[in-house]
């Protein structure tokens, strides 16, 4: 048939029952090929690469660095430093957190339990969990308890909120997926600060804000991105929040 006759036919179609054909062709025509699927994959990560600035780390896969240094010891020697002492980007998320009013809040890598203490008066319970105990956890509030443990392993205890701050990226990347699935599974609110850089040292997940969010969003069908922003004025120093605390 000439293409001019079949336009022309075509025009006179009415739109809706062109449009139920096409949907029709497009699964009799069946799924695409695994091979267009997998260039279309690289494709969005290669995007999603470029414009953050980030080499996209898969998950699961192998991390960038090797891990075998980086071992609870190791994090037991950090608690050394004075700095790693104090530091605590949980902190500025506690009126955040309390607003839900949370009967047991569980904080995963809880370091030097700073937040433990300042979020105690806001629950019944704040449990902290790291596997590697700081020196300043003693004399903690009554309502506060200490749980060392690898949550790679382990269960992570039962909790209104399970919240964390640039805990995340220190996990190689073929073990973020159960780690996420860990913490989604111990209670219905997540609250999650997570560093999006390489710090040269122990970041071992370097993934952007919305890859973080895919994550969390395949056990958590209510996760949102909280909050981008950037850490000690330096552009380079992506942060982003991941959460599912009523956003009002």
């Amino acid at each position: 048939m000439d293409g001019r006759v079949w336009n022309s036919i075509k025009r006179r179609i009415p739109h809706s029952i062109r449009r139920r054909a096409r949907d029709w062709r497009a699964i009799l025509k069946g799924p695409p090929a695994h091979d267009q699927l997998t260039r279309a994959r690289k494709a969005l990560l290669l995007s999603h690469s470029r414009i953050s600035g980030f080499d996209l780390v898969l998950v699961p896969g192998q991390p960038h660095r090797s891990t075998d240094a980086l071992t609870a010891s190791f994090y037991d020697h950090q608690h050394e430093d004075a700095q790693y002492r104090q530091n605590n980007w949980l902190l500025d998320q506690v009126d955040v957190l309390k607003s839900v009013e949370p009967h047991v809040v569980v904080e995963v890598g809880c370091g030097n339990g700073r937040f433990l203490r300042a979020m105690a008066p806001y629950a019944s319970k704040v449990i902290g969990i790291d596997w590697a105990q700081s020196p300043e956890l003693v004399d903690l509030p009554d309502n506060v308890a200490f749980v060392r443990s690898d949550v790679v392993s382990s269960a992570i205890p039962s909790g209104d909120i399970i919240c964390s701050a640039d805990v995340l990226e220190h996990f190689a990347p073929r073990d973020v997926d159960v780690v996420i699935s860990r913490f989604t599974g111990a209670g219905p609110y997540q609250h999650h600060v997570i560093a999006c850089y390489d710090d040269g040292h122990t970041h071992l997940s370097i993934l952007p804000p919305v890859a973080w969010l895919a994550l969390f969003r395949k056990y958590c069908p209510t996760a949102y991105l909280a909050d981008v922003h950037y850490r000690r004025d330096d552009p380079a120093q992506i942060v982003c929040v991941v959460s599912n605390l009523p956003s009002g």
